[in-house]
């Protein structure tokens, strides 16, 4: 009898996941002194391996360091969501050549006199296989 396991290291060049903006909506109220800011992204994650895979896939809420400045979540696509952080966590499993996509949205609403900044984190996905 023959066992096999196969292992992976590193990133694995047969899952592509993509991050798109799809949306940047920006509103002020003209009597108003806010201004509200909603972003709409979509993740797709491909799985092109011959078998199915189990993946973790994570990304980042913006976090408000000023009570003036409220973020409201939109949509996270069912996420496991840390408050705390903002870190957003989903567990995805995908059969054979499988494509999922993950919508991700939220708005920022603050003064018109203060100047909102996201500061973007850049990182590798990527799963290991077994």
């Amino acid at each position: 009898m023959a066992d096999t396991l196969d292992l992976s290291f590193g990133r694995d060049k047969k899952i592509q996941v993509t991050r798109t903006k799809l949306k940047e909506n920006n509103s002020e109220q003209t009597a108003g002194t806010t201004k509200k800011v909603t972003y709409t992204y979509e993740i797709i994650v491909k799985n092109n391996h011959k078998a199915p895979i189990q993946i973790e896939v994570e990304d980042q809420l913006p976090i408000s360091q000023n009570s003036e400045i409220i973020v409201d979540v939109k949509e996270i696509s069912k996420a496991d969501r840390n408050e705390a952080t903002g870190q957003l966590k989903w567990k995805l499993s995908l059969a054979a050549d499988e494509t999922k996509k993950i919508l991700l949205s939220f708005s920022i609403k603050y003064p018109k006199a203060k100047a909102v900044e996201l500061k973007k984190k850049s990182r590798t996905i990527s799963a290991p296989q077994f």
